[in-house]
């Protein structure tokens, strides 16, 4: 059970130090001083707990916020997402239960259902983190019930266009959850939608999630043979 593994391991919980931010996360943003750190206010000793308040409350909506203000929160949550995704794979590799995904998911949940954020996290490749979240262990097994029901309930939410799926590879953990033997029917359900809704730009109609699997497994033509 998701909860009792939580409650098992959450004396566990790492901090993580400023210096040991990536640079990451950048793509699609240009023309601002990265070190002028004045509009997004974040001198607490978490950084991840001052933009989450910066989110939620205090009289300061994020709707409020500047472009820079939302562009350095949605760097933060991304880093974190990234990172426990980093620490649940190596737990998974020494062979303790990686719990540490499941641990920031109600946070990365509310941030997600903050549509002001949507478009910036799009831009600084959240797909990416997403499908980092979703991917089975190298045994096959899938991560945290809970934790794909939740990202696929998100997924639902964003304004995602074919340029932030072409290479992210959320398409393929998607189909993969699919086809996988241990999936939910209901989390079946919600991703034969998605990759149905996600076709319509690309074919132009809805694509079946059959053919579209198919067509995910399909071979690439062999690029030696001359077309004739």
């Amino acid at each position: 059970d998701d909860h009792e593994l939580l409650n098992e391991y959450n004396q566990d919980r790492q901090d993580f130090r400023d210096d040991e931010r990536p640079e990451g996360h950048r793509k699609g943003r240009k023309g601002r001083d990265d070190d002028d750190d004045d509009e997004l206010e974040l001198q607490d000793d978490d950084p991840f707990n001052a933009a989450l308040r910066m989110i939620q409350g205090s009289g300061r909506r994020a709707k409020d916020m500047s472009s820079e203000d939302k562009d350095r929160i949605c760097q933060e949550l991304l880093f974190q997402m990234d990172k426990h995704a980093k620490q649940d794979a190596e737990d998974v590799r020494r062979g303790r239960p990686a719990t540490q995904k499941l641990k920031l998911l109600p946070q990365i949940a509310k941030a997600l259902k903050n549509r002001s954020l949507h478009q910036p996290l799009l831009d600084f490749d959240l797909l990416n983190v997403i499908a980092l979240w979703l991917q089975p262990t190298p045994s096959g097994a899938l991560p945290s019930l809970t934790m794909r029901t939740q990202m696929l309930e998100s997924l639902r939410e964003l304004p995602i266009q074919p340029e932030h799926l072409r290479s992210s590879g959320l398409g393929k953990q998607v189909m993969a959850m699919l086809r996988h033997a241990d999936e939910t029917p209901e989390n079946k359900l919600a991703a034969r939608r998605l990759v149905e809704a996600w076709s319509r730009p690309i074919m132009g109609r809805s694509l079946d999630a059959k053919e579209a699997e198919k067509r995910h497994e399909r071979p690439a033509p062999d690029a030696s043979r001359a077309p004739e």
